[in-house]
């Protein structure tokens, strides 16, 4: 049964480095699809319905692939930087590959683009993940101005209080010990001098 080749008009283009093992020659597709040149004929086929089982890992969020360098090791190589280098034209100032949607698994050439350190950065602030990310956030230290503390110092000095010190740190989104302190007086004890 033939499926609908989702990879049109993909592109096979050879990877390799001088430290890995002879045999050890990738081939990355122009959709970011990586394989051992060994194992070519088989996707190639795909159409005919023969499919290659790539072993898919992920780095950070990013997928890789792992080979064997010629001393035994492994190394690791991020896909999208291997097809920037194989695939996308960079400007001598250019030193890093970042995905267009902002998703990291979607390696087509057409989601890539080499940039600079400050491009990198832009980019990075626009990002819906990054901004959310942000948003949820909690100030954990919180500056306290004086209005607070006397209120804090209400709360606390209350004789009918139901409020644990650990609700009152959270609802003023400081630390229990800062509101021992200010309560027995060692934190903002200008304000009883004053009165």
């Amino acid at each position: 049964m033939k499926t609908e080749n989702k990879y049109k008009n993909e592109i096979w283009k050879e990877y390799t480095e001088d430290i890995f093992r002879d045999k050890d020659v990738f081939l990355i597709s122009s959709y970011g699809r990586v394989i051992r040149k060994k194992d070519y004929d088989m996707v190639v086929n795909e159409q005919e319905g023969y499919q290659v089982k790539i072993k898919k890992s992920i780095l950070n969020g990013y997928p890789i692939f792992s080979a064997k360098t010629k001393e035994g090791k492994h190394v690791s190589r991020y896909v999208h930087k291997v097809m920037g280098q194989l695939y996308l034209k960079k400007k001598k100032s250019d030193t890093y590959v970042t995905h267009k949607d902002y998703n990291k698994t979607n390696n087509s050439i057409d989601n890539l683009m080499w940039v600079d350190r400050e491009g990198l950065n832009l980019h990075n602030q626009k990002n819906p993940n990054y901004k959310a990310a942000f948003s949820r956030k909690k100030v954990r230290n919180s500056k306290l101005n004086v209005n607070r503390v006397l209120k804090l110092r209400e709360i606390v000095d209350d004789p009918n209080r139901t409020m644990t010190y650990r609700e009152i740190a959270r609802k003023f989104r400081i630390t229990e010990m800062q509101v021992w302190r200010i309560k027995h007086r060692k934190n903002w004890k200008f304000l009883d001098d004053e009165k």
